[in-house]
């Protein structure tokens, strides 16, 4: 039987799932939307455990904060290890053949999330020799992203957190440049 996917990319849409089930998944229906948006809806189909759901959450919070290759790669490797994740060939719906972790059709949500998310975080980071990922640096904003490869490390979520950042920044600056010369 051939073990088919049906995610369109096989990296940078599998990183952008796990982003947006870190940032925005809390609930079952959460899990069902996001997995539906991404093109794999058996994924947002399997038994959610809250608990375990949130325990994962939790390392992959850890993860995306962490810096170090070698502490991330502790990480990692702590949720490869838990449950053993096998690795198979699979072909994506447009032909491509990638490899992925194998994922058993009975495993709960968080079981298959720490599964996928160990294997697709540690082939991203060996891809790019580096923890490509982090937590954003905006005051008041906690979301994870994965850094694809701008000019300079990432360190904001999105377009809008740098800006509001920059503009709180140079706003500061100038009321202290005005205070000091009144």
């Amino acid at each position: 039987m051939m073990n088919q996917l049906s995610t369109a990319d096989d990296r940078v849409l599998g990183m952008r799932f796990i982003v947006d089930v870190v940032n925005d998944v809390a609930t079952p229906v959460g899990l069902r939307v996001v997995a539906e948006r991404h093109g794999d809806a058996s994924f947002g189909a399997r038994r959610f455990v809250a608990s375990g759901f949130a325990r994962v959450m939790s390392d992959l919070r850890e993860v995306f904060a962490e810096t170090s290759m070698e502490r991330a790669s502790e990480m990692l490797n702590r949720m490869l290890a838990d449950p053993p994740t096998a690795t198979c060939l699979a072909q994506l719906p447009d032909g491509r053949w990638v490899l992925r972790p194998t994922i058993a059709p009975g495993m709960d949500a968080a079981g298959a999330l720490r599964a996928f998310a160990g294997f697709a975080l540690g082939r991203w980071a060996t891809d790019r020799g580096r923890c490509a990922w982090g937590v954003c640096a905006a005051a008041g904003c906690d979301r994870v992203f994965i850094d694809e490869g701008r000019r300079s490390p990432q360190r904001f979520c999105s377009d809008t957190c740098a800006t509001r950042t920059r503009v709180a920044a140079h706003r500061r600056r100038a009321s202290g440049q005005l205070s000091s010369e009144g």
